[in-house]
């Protein structure tokens, strides 16, 4: 008899918005900082996972976060590129 499937929605998945994170101002261009986040389902509140995000936006041309979850710590390097009419938009890199 088959195994059962259970198939997982993209959007089950953990998200890290560097746009919302600086909304928030928990990662800011010039500034070193350390903060704990909690991912939660939407429909209950119940927390999915909860790491520590470390970030070093001080250098002009390039910062870098560190995400420590509980088998996960990786590093990833931030990258600003200049807007149309004025300021930086800043990006992940993909480390492959």
């Amino acid at each position: 008899m088959p195994k059962a499937r259970r198939r997982v929605c993209l959007e089950d998945g953990l998200k890290l918005d560097l746009n919302e994170l600086r909304r928030k101002e928990l990662v800011q261009p010039g500034a070193e900082r350390s903060v704990v986040i909690r991912w939660t389902y939407s429909y209950t509140g119940e927390e999915i996972a909860k790491g520590v995000v470390t970030s070093n936006m001080i250098g002009v041309h390039e910062g870098w976060l560190l995400i420590e979850l509980e088998k996960l710590d990786q590093r990833i390097i931030l990258v600003p590129k200049t807007r149309n009419f004025g300021g930086y938009q800043w990006y992940f890199v993909c480390p492959q």
